[in-house]
């Protein structure tokens, strides 16, 4: 029986370029579908249908299809990116009347049909002349289902434990497509995975200027006048279509960013990846896109990030150099008369910056209702949304914007103490990693650890917990020998790591 033959690089990027160009377009159809209801809700599903429909096709057509086993990785992986576009703001109160309108229910599609190929390849086998990981999992992501299941147990405590179970359900779904691309495809599986979230982020921020350029009023917010100050930068870009706040357009512009950096200056041995040039201008297009979102995290996320890149990849006296001009920055931002500190103060009063806009509130609201379940927690994102945010007269802000924050008061001491083991067990993997050459996982970590003092990330189900649950795995336990000790041959053979953290495998 003959085997199929993987392709070769230029194959990889044709599929990469597909889902980066493909993306946007299929969610701006699913958009207007969604909006118009009726017959464009309907046709929104014939487009969907279409897609996985176009993925059955057993053969190559001219280069599309991106490798084996993409209806249990690439495709699943994009179901669960585009269950978490936003078409439609609801008050709590919205929410609470009608928890599955038609927004919800494309939702809920997507998220049913990647649980279902997630499934589905979670029963298959390893394809003959792939290499297998040594686990199928790692303890970081077994710790990760240990706080899923706390979780689960939260939503007895919470004040809707449908909303709450929908989030042991939407955090269910990451796990078991992560957990069957890596069955299907052995060490070959993360890559793609992070191929996928990398171009899905662009293709978002690539959406967001395409919304500027349309939607001009829309898109770009002036933000000094609504506040009554000034700043350099009077307007912030967001996105309209589908509506991406302007603080996560910093978060993805400072993850790409970083991320095409440390591409661009450690490049894959193998030469895999996107050409020099196409991620030349994607780290010029995502550090424009962070400095017009004006995301004050992403800025200081990014700053934290690029030191990491220098340090671990051992260009220490630039970093020492960037150190200096960052803390030349932050003097220049404590002077009342600089321009740099009406830029980062962003129109505003220098006691709301203080303040973080507002969330030092919310979370001194937050820890007596975190007081009245404070082992198992009041429900992931329930207990936060109804009975701190809306008693506070914020109905339609979704979280309390702060990862520790929504942890404690979600899922107790139990939950949150399985989230940090969980990341401090990946962190010191990642600087294991890092002294052999692969900076990457820390470098993303690092902006994720700076994001989550004010942002969500890996508490709940979103693009930084894809990232998250993907370094989970990428960052693999050590193997074991016959004897049951643990192999010290990826320690003696560091090239055996590889640059598998490149945009595209």
């Amino acid at each position: 029986m003959s085997t199929q033959t993987l392709p070769d690089r230029s194959t990889g990027r044709t599929a990469a370029a597909w889902v980066a160009a493909g993306a946007p377009v299929l969610a701006v159809l699913i958009g207007v579908g969604v909006a118009l209801g009726g017959v464009g809700q309907a046709m929104a599903v014939v487009v969907v249908g279409a897609v996985v429909a176009a993925a059955l096709i057993p053969m190559d057509w001219v280069g599309r299809l991106p490798r084996y086993g993409y209806l249990s990785i690439e495709v699943p992986v994009l179901l669960l990116l585009l269950s978490k576009l936003v078409f439609r703001v609801r008050d709590a109160e919205a929410l609470v009347d009608n928890p599955v309108d038609s927004a919800g229910a494309f939702r809920l599609a997507c998220l049913g049909a990647a649980l279902f190929l997630g499934l589905v390849a979670s029963l298959a086998s390893t394809r003959p002349g792939i290499e297998p990981r040594s686990r199928l999992t790692s303890r970081p992501f077994q710790l990760y289902m240990g706080y899923i299941f706390v979780v689960l147990i939260g939503a007895f405590y919470s004040r809707n434990f449908l909303l709450t179970g929908f989030r042991v359900f939407d955090l269910t779904a990451a796990v078991v497509v992560m957990a069957g691309a890596c069955r299907v495809a052995g060490k070959q599986a993360v890559p793609r995975i992070l191929a996928v979230l990398y171009w899905f982020a662009v293709s978002l921020m690539a959406t967001a200027w395409a919304g500027a350029a349309l939607l001009p009023g829309a898109a770009l917010e002036r933000v000094a006048p609504r506040l009554g100050g000034y700043t350099p930068l009077p307007i912030r870009l967001s996105g309209v279509f589908p509506t991406l706040a302007s603080d996560y357009l910093g978060l993805l512009g400072a993850l790409i960013t970083v991320w095409s950096l440390a591409n661009l200056l450690f490049p894959r041995r193998d030469g895999g990846g996107p050409k020099r040039l196409t991620l030349k201008l994607i780290t010029a297009f995502s550090f424009i896109t962070l400095i017009m979102a004006q995301y004050r995290t992403g800025y200081a996320a990014f700053a934290v990030g690029l030191m990491a890149l220098l340090w671990f990849g051992r260009k220490r006296w630039t970093a020492v150099l960037v150190a200096l001009v960052l803390l030349a920055g932050i003097s220049l931002a404590m002077n009342d008369s600089s321009q740099v500190q009406a830029f980062v103060l962003r129109g505003q009063t220098e006691e709301i910056v203080t303040g973080l806009n507002g969330r030092a509130g919310w979370w001194s609201a937050a820890l007596p209702v975190w007081q009245e379940s404070p082992f198992i927690g009041k429900g992931l994102l329930t207990a936060t949304r109804y009975e701190v945010l809306a008693e506070i007269g914020r109905t339609s802000t979704a979280t309390i914007h702060g990862t520790w924050i929504e942890a404690i008061v979600g899922t107790g001491i139990v939950g949150t103490s399985l989230l940090v083991i969980c990341l401090l067990l990946l962190v010191w993997r990642a600087l294991k990693v890092a002294e052999r050459g692969d900076v990457v996982p820390i470098v993303l970590l690092s902006v994720l650890l700076v994001r989550s003092a004010t942002g969500y990330t890996f508490e709940v189900f979103g693009y930084p917990c894809l990232i998250f649950l993907a370094l989970a795995l990428r960052l693999e336990d050590p193997p074991l020998t016959s004897e049951g000790e643990t192999s010290l041959a990826r320690e003696r053979h560091p090239s055996a790591l590889g640059r598998e953290f490149a945009p595209v495998s």
